[in-house]
């Protein structure tokens, strides 16, 4: 790793910032009301935190799979600025500022300024505000579920609190660390294991510098990771009974009775439905990513010292960068993110080594080594088809920017060398963001149909493109002249935005129909909710489900078929905009309204 002190020597303090904050926000320009999926995800969230606000208990008035710590924060912004997708945006930008701080925090101290600048750029440029699939929701602005962007940033929180407890304030530290652990628990459990892990490591290390003082570092570090879980039961038991308190405090602990290898949407999304052939491009791509490494450091020990050298290094960085860019119908750099696994192996054992090494902790490098551990651990989900897209945005985050950082640092060699191994790494990083950025431009350029109103307002795929925006938009105009003030309005299998938009309530506490619900709550349970206190209004909102290993919604057993013809049972058809759902015809959206005597009639 090189010394910073080098690297800072002619990069001024304030130009690394001003960069990152001029590029926010031009970043932030174009890609602005454009980064939210107009029916997936992203609306359950807007729901859950506005009927929150409306005082509505979480966990009995609306059913959630995970913990309670992200819907409360939504809705705290909500009841603070307003109930508004405007208002989540901009405090999601201002937490998407602070993961930006956490991260120089990280890099700066080991790398130097102008490299971190680099990879701090890198990470907005390639997670914050992307899209690289029709589906949106995968970036910072509007995530698909605010447990991963949350996490994510109190993850880095507590890294950085471990920095704190090596030489400053080791009890101190140690308990805030305890904290942020105690707050991701509050979140995801894929969040927390790997988090554990990496607060396990950096309690071993810390234990090792410092024997003296590990009874009460130990103690302030479970007595701050047990106050979050407790509070949270304590402050909910004050709308539910106890036990609903006690599992929405466990989240998705409760969920978690099979093995994730049996779901056929998680082995299809780590490559373990083809788990040789998947593995293989994964060992290829590390082949790739191996040859590169060496080469380049081959090429830096021939590079020529003083001015001649730096002409070279540059001459050759231009060079690479013109034929990366010119080759990049044919690279795919979502295939080469499969080495990542690789990648944080060999971070994880080299600083691990060197950490072992030292006779005293250096809390720089201390912290850079869990920020590794945390990036394994969090790619494990992602098995063997890591990638920077889909919840790569968020897995696969940590381990690419150490890579980054590897290419933009360059390998070291000697004094006067490294020229050449730094500018191709340069290269590579240029070439790969700019293909990336052009990846997101393609999906973002193709969005201008409004959908919502106002601060509600979000802008899906061009009508031209995909019917899906237009569609619901109509959907939302004549709902809006059809229900009445005190309507009530369930949408199936999915589609919650559309209450949110509304402001209509599901008198269910159940607001997703998918496969992944059905199994948590069970479909007897939703069915009886809805007999308890059936909704005045029904959308059936087109959904494929063929990621759950399932046939269309309402046909296969296993995806909604009692429900459906519940529904048929009591409801009649009174519009339909698009084509039937759940079939091969498009999108569609089928309105129903209850009857009180006879049979729905056929809906298709």
């Amino acid at each position: 790793m090189p010394a910073s002190r080098e690297a800072d020597a002619w990069f001024p303090r304030w130009l690394g910032p001003a960069l990152l904050a001029v590029g926010f926000g031009l970043l932030a320009r174009w890609s602005w009301d454009r980064w939210a999926d107009p029916s997936i995800d992203f609306g359950n969230d807007l729901y859950v935190a506005w009927r929150l606000t409306s005082g509505d208990a979480l966990y009995q008035d609306v059913a959630v799979r995970h913990g309670p710590l992200s819907h409360y924060l939504n809705a705290l912004w909500f009841t603070l600025f307003g109930t508004s997708i405007r208002t989540l945006v901009v405090c999601n930008l201002a937490i998407l500022a602070g993961i930006c701080t956490g991260l120089w925090a990280l890099f700066r101290p080991v790398y130097g300024r102008p490299v971190t600048t680099g990879v701090v750029g890198v990470f907005l440029c390639v997670f914050g505000f992307a899209q690289y699939q029709g589906i949106a929701n995968f970036n910072y602005v509007t995530p698909y579920h605010h447990y991963q962007t949350h996490g994510l940033a109190l993850s880095l929180a507590m890294l950085l609190c471990f920095g704190l407890s090596v030489k400053r304030a080791p009890v101190l530290g140690a308990g805030l660390a305890g904290a942020c652990l105690g707050l991701v628990f509050l979140t995801k459990a894929e969040l927390f294991i790997p988090l554990l892990l990496a607060a396990a490591v950096g309690l071993a290390l810390l234990t090792r510098a410092d024997p003296a003082g590990v009874a009460a570092r130990l103690g302030s570090f479970a007595i701050g990771g047990l106050l979050p879980p407790l509070l949270a039961f304590v402050l909910l038991t004050s709308s539910v009974p106890a036990e609903v308190a006690w599992r929405g405090v466990l989240g998705n602990w409760v969920y978690l009775t099979e093995s994730p290898f049996q779901d056929p949407f998680y082995r299809s999304l780590a490559g373990f439905d083809r788990p040789l052939e998947t593995f293989s491009q994964a060992l290829l791509a590390a082949a790739c990513v191996l040859v590169f490494a060496v080469g380049s450091r081959r090429l830096d020990r021939v590079t020529p010292a003083g001015g001649r050298g730096a002409a070279v290094a540059a001459a050759s960085g231009v060079a690479f960068f013109a034929l990366l860019t010119g080759l990049s119908h044919r690279i795919d750099w979502h295939w080469l993110a499969a080495a990542l696994p690789f990648v944080a192996l060999a971070w994880v054992a080299v600083a691990g080594l060197r950490c072992a090494r030292d006779q005293r902790l250096h809390r720089e490098r201390f912290v850079l080594l869990l920020f590794a551990v945390l990036g394994l651990g969090l790619l494990t989900k992602l098995g063997f088809r890591a990638d920077v897209g889909h919840y790569g945005f968020v897995l696969a985050m940590p381990v690419t920017l150490l890579g980054t950082a590897a290419l933009l640092a360059g390998p070291v060699t000697g004094a006067g060398r490294g020229g050449i191994g730094r500018a191709i790494g340069v290269a590579v990083v240029c070439a790969a963001v700019l293909a990336l950025l052009s990846e997101s431009n393609g999906f973002y350029r193709r969005k201008d149909q409004p959908v919502g109103a106002g601060a509600d307002l979000m802008l899906g795929p061009s009508r031209y493109t995909s019917r899906r925006a237009a569609l619901l938009q109509q959907t939302l105009t004549r709902l809006e002249a059809r229900l009445g003030p005190q309507s009530t309005l369930l949408v199936l299998p999915e589609g919650a935005i559309l209450n949110y938009w509304m402001r209509k309530r599901n008198p269910s506490p159940y607001l997703l129909y998918l496969p992944t619900e059905m199994q948590a709550f069970g479909e007897p349970e939703m069915i009886a909710a809805l007999q308890a206190e059936p909704p005045d209004y029904v959308a059936l909102v087109h959904r494929l489900s063929h990621e759950f290993g399932v046939g269309p919604f309402g046909v296969d057993p296993q995806n909604g078929r009692a429900l459906l013809e519940w529904v048929v049972a009591h409801y009649r058809p009174v519009d339909r905009i698009g084509a039937a759902p759940f079939t091969d015809q498009g999108f569609g959206v089928v309105v129903l309204e209850r009857e009180s005597s006879s049979r729905g009639a056929a809906l298709r």
